[in-house]
């Protein structure tokens, strides 16, 4: 193998090292920020959809309240607004189901508004026939507190979604300093090794050689040929031990 093939093929390993190491990271990193993005996207949308539904059940409420004190003409207004922005909440939440446990708490949402939203329909279509405060605490009230309890849960269970979400980020960038780690210490290694071919094979015999032409010139030792290796180093120190014998051959005949 000749000396340049050896020196390109010690680059183009540690090269291919590297680009492994780094191709690998991207790819953790790509796998990190995809995966986790989709998840805390869902996420953040069933939670923005329990957010809506809350305040509008709120609203209707206030509104149911408003409308047994006679406080307000536009409460009928408020409760039908109201009415639409919480199944138009309900409907994201529904198509957005990624946890399990999540459609259990739907279906019991949507069977405890349906009785709710019917209560004060009712009122609207016959108020005078019902005591406003004893209605409101024994059926409205109650119906109330356990809709916004279940809203509760499906909150609770998309923020621990996002809390594992994040321990998954930073359990997956642990992950992808490892090629990092690896690819250095392999480059290390590979210094090292690479380091010492380069002495054996080329430092080392172009001492030799240079020591030998010395004791030529200087001590007029017979310059001696023992490379073993088959490169261009090889060549000029067989070479130069040609030469030098034909300068003795040249030197014999005067």
């Amino acid at each position: 193998m000749g000396l340049r093939i050896k020196i390109i093929s010690g680059f183009i390993i540690l090269a291919l090292m590297l680009t492994i190491a780094g191709v690998w990271t991207i790819l953790e990193l790509n796998s990190a920020g995809t995966s986790v993005g989709n998840i805390l996207d869902e996420n953040y949308k069933s939670i923005k959809a329990a957010k809506l539904m809350r305040e509008s059940i709120e609203r209707q409420d206030s509104g149911m309240l408003m409308l047994l004190l006679d406080h307000s003409p536009n409460s009928k207004d408020i409760l039908v607004k109201a009415d639409k922005v919480f199944l138009e909440a309900f409907m994201r939440a529904e198509n957005n189901i990624t946890i399990e446990g999540e459609q259990e708490f739907l279906n019991k949402i949507q069977i405890a508004y349906n009785n709710f939203s019917m209560l004060w329909k009712g009122v609207i279509a016959n108020k005078e026939s019902i005591k406003p405060n004893e209605w409101y605490l024994t059926q409205s009230h109650p119906l109330l507190i356990e809709i916004i309890n279940l809203i509760e849960n499906i909150e609770d269970l998309n923020n621990t979604a996002m809390y594992k979400a994040a321990i998954s980020i930073q359990s997956k960038s642990e992950r992808a300093i490892v090629p990092g780690i690896v690819a250095v210490l392999s480059a290390i290694i590979f210094t090292i090794i690479f380091n010492y071919f380069i002495n054996f094979y080329v430092i080392n015999p172009i001492s030799k050689t240079t020591a030998a032409i010395n004791n030529l010139i200087e001590k007029r030792v017979p310059y001696e040929y023992n490379i073993d290796s088959r490169d261009e180093i090889a060549k000029l120190t067989e070479a130069v031990y040609r030469l030098s014998s034909y300068v003795e051959f040249e030197k014999s005949k005067r």
